[in-house]
């Protein structure tokens, strides 16, 4: 897949913004990032079920890599754009993008209904 034409997908999708990200280009909805760019070879989708990402990694490891570290934590792939096949690249990036878009799941909440002590900025009382 050329570089440009996964540009022109990303900014095709709804309310999506195209912002600098330390060395890379990256594609926001919400201020969130679903798509970053590093020059024409590389780029980074969020894969969030880690049995898909690693089904990436084992089936096409020229195409697929992992980062490593945070990057690895928090769901993202490498992916060797000149290599992907457009239609693979295009549905992860939708993929990403739609992850973006879902509310998180709500916050634990104490058995009175209010958030926790912790979660209101006050550590618990101590005995």
């Amino acid at each position: 897949m050329k570089a440009s034409d996964l540009a022109k997908f990303a900014l095709s999708l709804p309310d999506v913004e195209e912002a600098p990200h330390f060395d890379r280009r990256s594609f926001r909805v919400k201020k969130k990032i679903f798509l970053t760019m590093k020059g024409d070879d590389e780029a980074m989708v969020k894969v969030k079920e880690p049995e898909a990402r690693q089904a990436l990694f084992d089936d096409q490891p020229d195409v697929f890599f992992a980062y490593g570290g945070f990057t690895t934590a928090f769901g993202s792939v490498g992916v060797r754009v000149k290599k992907v096949a457009a239609g693979l690249m295009k549905a992860l990036v939708r993929e990403s993008y739609d992850s973006c878009l879902r509310k998180p799941a709500p916050r634990a909440r104490a058995a009175s209904g209010r958030p926790s002590a912790r979660r209101r900025g006050r550590a618990p009382a101590r005995p």
